[in-house]
C-alpha cells in the first residue's frame, strides 16, 4: 500500500504501536498528530530514513485499518487492510547457521509452539504451523531444535515463511551498508 491510498477516517498503526486516524493530510492521534507529508510513499517517517537512527523509524506506519465510525472506535480489533513486511535482522550467529544448513532447505518458519523447521518447498501455514509436502506427498522439512532460541524476529504469527537466500541477501546489504 502507498501512501497515497489512504483515505480519510483509515485508521494508522506505527511500529510502536500507535494509532491515529487519517484526516486530511495529517494523523491525528491522542496525544497529538503526524503530518503526511513527513511520509515517503511507501509509508516510512522521514525523507532521510536510517532505520534505528534516532527511533525515526518508530513513526513508520506498519498497519492500515478500515475506515471507523467514531473516534472511540480507533483501538477496536480489526483485521487490517495493509501491513509491512520486513526482513528479520539477523544476528551474525544466525546468520552463520543459515549459511551452513544443507542447500535443500530453502525456507524458514516457527510453528505454533515456537519451535523453528527449515523447509525444501515453500510450505502453507496450517492451524498448527507449516506444511510443505514434496511431489510424493512426503514431507520434507527438518527441525532447528538447538536454535530455537534464537531467529526471535521470525514468529509464529507470520503470515509467510521466510525464504532463506533472500534473508541472507537482506543481511548481506544491511551489514555492508553499516546498519
Amino acid at each position: 500500500m502507498k501512501k497515497q491510498e489512504l483515505e480519510k477516517g483509515m485508521v494508522v498503526e506505527t511500529r510502536d504501536k500507535l494509532r491515529f486516524l487519517v484526516i486530511g493530510d495529517n494523523l491525528e492521534g491522542k496525544d497529538g498528530y503526524l503530518k503526511l507529508q513527513d511520509y515517503k510513499d511507501d509509508m516510512q517517517f522521514g525523507n532521510n530514513h536510517q532505520p534505528g537512527y534516532i527511533n525515526l523509524d518508530n513513526f513508520d506506519i506498519m498497519k492500515v485499518y478500515p475506515s471507523i465510525l467514531a473516534l472511540t472506535d480507533i483501538n477496536v480489533a480489526q483485521q487490517p487492510l495493509w501491513e509491512r513486511r520486513e526482513t528479520p535482522r539477523l544476528t551474525s550467529y544466525e546468520i552463520v547457521i543459515l549459511r551452513n544448513i544443507d542447500k535443500e532447505y530453502k525456507w524458514i518458519a516457527r510453528d505454533i509452539f515456537d519451535k523453528l523447521y527449515v523447509y525444501e518447498g515453500e510450505p502453507h501455514k496450517t492451524s498448527y504451523g507449516w506444511s510443505a509436502h514434496h511431489p510424493s506427498t512426503k514431507e520434507i522439512w527438518a527441525s532447528l531444535k538447538p536454535f530455537d532460541h534464537l531467529f526471535d524476529e521470525i514468529t509464529s504469527s507470520d503470515k509467510k515463511p521466510y525464504n532463506i537466500n533472500d534473508l541472507l541477501m537482506q543481511n548481506k546489504e544491511e551489514n555492508k551498508n553499516g546498519n
